[in-house]
């Protein structure tokens, strides 16, 4: 999934569409595709990974027409609410989506404060909706389902798990935590090494 949306729909497909003027427009129209891109990329990869495992029975092809229309109306669902956000992002915080020097450098503004906006929000609504997650099998569930014909399909999941099938409210919050801690780390240790070029650069 990281490697479909970061590696291939935001480069590809995200940034050509949405240009360097980020549009309402463009900004949604790219929202939307890049997220079908890279939810329709996805299934593909979970159907091509199923077959060459070996360990499953599952019928490629009928597999493969359950996983493709049930994520193409996720990827259009998740693009609507992406692009809900980059808009509400661009109008009122834009040096968030315009480049961060670019942006510094004309206004003086630090999107710090943002960022760490962003991230309480996103722990406050962890912390108040985990417990209302729909019980429905998600996209993959529902495809193993259909093309199983088993509607209460067994559970793999290893008995040592921490979070066994995510049975706990707290398992969107301990995710949501540690994403954002490695997050930090990893964008932390980017900017030091990146702090010498800048330098050298301004000399």
């Amino acid at each position: 999934m990281a490697v479909t949306s970061c590696l291939i729909a935001y480069p590809l497909v995200f940034r050509p569409i949405a240009g360097r003027n980020y549009s309402t427009g463009r900004l949604i129209a790219a929202s939307v595709i890049a997220s079908i891109v890279a939810l329709e990329i996805g299934a593909l990869g979970v159907t091509s990974e199923t077959e060459l495992s070996g360990i499953t029975s599952l019928p490629t092809p009928t597999f493969l027409a359950f996983m493709l229309p049930i994520h193409l109306a996720i990827g259009a669902v998740e693009g609507i609410a992406t692009a809900a956000v980059l808009c509400f992002i661009a109008r009122y915080r834009p040096e968030t989506i315009y480049g961060y020097s670019r942006q510094r450098a004309a206004n003086g503004k630090n999107p710090r404060k943002v960022i760490i906006g962003f991230v309480i929000g996103a722990i406050v609504f962890a912390s108040a909706f985990t417990w209302i997650a729909s019980s429905n099998p998600d996209g993959l569930e529902w495809s193993v389902a259909k093309t199983s014909g088993l509607s209460d399909l067994p559970s793999t999941v290893a008995p040592t798990a921490i979070l066994p099938d995510y049975n706990s409210t707290f398992a969107g919050i301990i995710g949501a935590t540690i994403v954002m801690i490695m997050l930090w780390a990893i964008t932390t240790l980017l900017f030091h090494r990146m702090r010498p070029a800048h330098h050298n650069v301004k000399k």
